[in-house]
């Protein structure tokens, strides 16, 4: 399988267990359960009134 897209995990939450695909979906796999938010930003990167938390 070497023509299959492979998702950009440069946008992954700070937890690992979800990926921002596009402009608004999250994606993860279905073994990753019991979250019920991600964060999306590196904190210590971006100050927090920039910062999005997204709820699921």
């Amino acid at each position: 399988m070497t023509k299959a897209p492979m998702i950009d995990f440069s946008v992954v939450s700070r937890n690992g267990v979800a990926a921002l695909a596009g402009d608004q979906y999250i994606v993860s796999v279905a073994h990753n359960g019991g979250y019920n938010n991600v964060d999306l930003v590196r904190r210590e990167a971006i100050p927090i009134s920039t910062a999005f938390l997204t709820k699921l």
